[in-house]
């Protein structure tokens, strides 16, 4: 129930803020989606618990969490992490990286990188991210 009611409040928070009319109406559309799982969770919470749900969920909700971009946090951590490589459960310079890990890559790219088949033809320009594909 908990889990429902905090993508309750973060669908809330963008449909709220979203300046877009079409972004907005999907957001919204969401949030009714949610709605409706958080009912049926409250019914089986009362019905499994035998408890209130005023019990666990508070009467009064936080702001929304802001939404703004995160451009520059993305690319201050890709720039910081671009060249690190597995060395088993740690994460090393490009330069320490174990041969049985290069190894392990190449065999998993053999026919070609997943993400270079989904980005082929791609070229990214500022303003087409929500455009739709003609």
């Amino acid at each position: 129930m908990l889990h429902e009611a905090t993508e309750v409040y973060n669908y809330h928070g963008c449909a709220e803020q979203e300046t877009n009319p079409r972004l907005k109406a999907v957001w919204e559309r969401f949030l009714d989606y949610e709605l409706g799982q958080l009912h049926v969770a409250i019914e089986h919470f009362q019905k499994h618990d035998g408890r209130d749900v005023a019990e666990i969920l508070p009467s009064v909700l936080p702001d929304p969490i802001p939404i703004e971009s995160q451009r520059e946090f993305v690319r201050k951590v890709l720039a910081q992490e671009v060249d690190l490589r597995a060395d088993g459960k740690q994460f090393v310079d490009k330069s320490q990286e174990p041969q049985r890990s290069i190894d392990y890559r190449e065999q998993l790219n053999a026919d070609g990188s997943p993400t270079e088949q989904v980005a082929d033809g791609y070229r990214w320009r500022p303003g087409t991210e929500l455009k739709r594909a003609a």
